[in-house]
């Protein structure tokens, strides 16, 4: 039971980990997107919707870059079991959630979260 506590909450913590610094590595690439000429003028091209596709890229290649099948996370399809929700109103908030309660990694019989979550913001 010990070994089981011990992989169950690992895969946890390294999914948290994994989708924390997949969000803040895609609003970190979002900064190149934005320079000080689009700032000041507000040129076409260089608002919050054209910045929030820019993030999203951004997010999908990180998935590339880190799953061996990006289409899948887990063994499940990501798709499903993972959703990417950037805020445009709040230029930028990148959020990731797991939904570990459809789309377990281990068969759960200890106490686990529903959903794994993690945030993270562009602020000027």
């Amino acid at each position: 039971m010990l070994f089981y506590a011990i992989a169950t909450y690992g895969m946890i913590f390294y999914t948290q980990h994994l989708l924390n610094h997949i969000a803040a590595e895609a609003l970190r690439r979002g900064v190149s997107y934005v320079n000080e000429q689009c700032l000041v003028s507000g040129t076409s091209g260089c608002g919050q919707a054209e910045l929030a596709a820019q993030v999203r890229s951004n997010t999908e290649a990180l998935f590339r870059d880190f799953l061996s099948n990006p289409e899948r996370i887990f063994g499940r399809e990501r798709a499903a079991a993972l959703t990417v929700d950037i805020d445009e109103a709040e230029c930028c908030r990148l959020t990731l959630s797991y939904n570990y309660r459809d789309y377990p990694f281990i068969p759960p019989l200890l106490p686990v979260p529903e959903v794994i979550q993690t945030h993270a913001r562009l602020t000027f």
